[in-house]
């Protein structure tokens, strides 16, 4: 567990200097020395996360169940379909080409990962270094390192999602489409452009969500019969995934964040406008699809899904904390939202047992 402390510590400490150089522009005697100090930190601040996840050894559940073996049998011949993904397979096949080493692939991840989560930071943060500190304990970077295909596409479609507010739909389109070429689950971001920006639903949002809450059991039902109905069934039939479990430390960190979000909406949207709107309607619905978990009781494909869309936490709870000006409240805030974010983290990691990520191996001593 020391690697990742060691590695969260410097990914904050290292993002917090990236800011400062962002935010003293002025003092730079030169444009060029602004430019270079500029992609240093960028380049330095996103390397510790990126190498613990590119440079380890069978550390993560689909390590080798899925994709060190899909890699290296890439050009096989086999009747066995590994991914339904165009983008992704030729990615294998290029890496490939270049070497054999399926550490290429799962530094590639691994960076993908990282660029697009300080993209989205550095363009929707209100503070970098509370951000960077959420990319590991909402859990995202940790599930990054079993199901690292998954979240990338989900730091992909962290990014898109910072044109909602914008409402600019030719970029928000460009990268969700891109990211489903990576994996097909990223359509799911696609509605929510619309939904967010449809004027009727801002009016209506919070009735909504509870309706849906009130709701819940006999909504289940029908996506469990729908679900059976598809090539998916097997998280239904198989007992390797159903194991009768809820997804309460996501219930709990999401549904936390969202009741703050809403007590706090007006000084959030005072200061931060649309942007508080639209982390706050994603993030309800991440506190639905862990609200859901209840009635369809497999972590598996429940916490998947979840994570599609719990990346809105990293931007949203800085949101919340500094949209309020008294500083012993926010002290509070601060306190009780990080907290509750470690517990619910450290919990699925070390209690739960999910994901398999320790103990931490490095791949040089394979």
């Amino acid at each position: 567990m020391w690697v990742y402390l060691l590695g969260t510590l410097l990914y904050v400490v290292l993002t917090y200097l990236f800011y400062q150089v962002k935010t003293r522009k002025d003092k730079f005697n030169s444009k060029i020395m602004y430019k270079i100090s500029y992609a240093f930190l960028f380049l330095a601040s996103i390397a510790p996360l990126t190498l613990i996840a590119g440079l380890r050894y069978n550390v993560g559940t689909d390590y080798m169940h899925t994709y060190a073996p899909h890699f290296r049998d890439i050009f096989v011949e086999t009747d066995e379909i590994f991914y339904n993904e165009v983008l992704f397979v030729y990615v294998n096949e290029l890496l490939h080409l270049i070497t054999a080493n399926d550490v290429i692939l799962f530094m590639f991840m691994a960076s993908v990962f990282s660029v697009f989560m300080q993209l989205t930071i550095i363009k929707l943060s209100p503070s970098w270094w509370m951000s960077a500190f959420l990319v590991v304990f909402s859990n995202m970077f940790f599930v990054s390192l079993n199901q690292s295909r998954q979240m990338m596409c989900v730091a992909i479609l962290a990014y898109a999602a910072s044109f909602i507010h914008e409402k600019k739909v030719l970029p928000f389109l460009f990268w969700t489409l891109f990211a489903t070429l990576f994996h097909y689950a990223s359509l799911v971001l696609l509605p929510f452009y619309f939904i967010i920006n449809f004027k009727y639903f801002r009016k209506y949002a919070l009735a909504i969500f509870l309706a849906v809450f009130a709701l819940m059991p006999v909504i289940t039902l029908g996506v469990e019969k729908l679900t059976l109905m598809t090539k998916y069934k097997y998280y239904f039939l198989d007992p390797f995934y159903n194991r009768d479990q809820s997804i309460l430390p996501y219930f709990i960190s999401s549904f936390t964040v969202e009741v703050a979000g809403i007590l706090w909406y007006p000084k959030m949207k005072n200061k931060f406008g649309s942007l508080a709107f639209s982390m706050l309607v994603i993030n309800g619905f991440a506190t639905l699809i862990a609200y859901a978990g209840f009635y369809i009781r497999i972590p598996e494909l429940m916490a998947r899904t979840y994570m599609l869309f719990a990346f809105s936490q990293v931007i949203l709870v800085p949101i919340i904390i500094l949209s309020e000006d008294n500083k012993w409240i926010r002290l509070g805030l601060f306190a009780a939202l990080m907290g509750v974010e470690v517990y619910a983290s450290l919990f699925v990691i070390l209690v739960q047992h999910h994901h398999e990520i320790l103990p931490y191996d490095w791949v040089f001593n394979r």
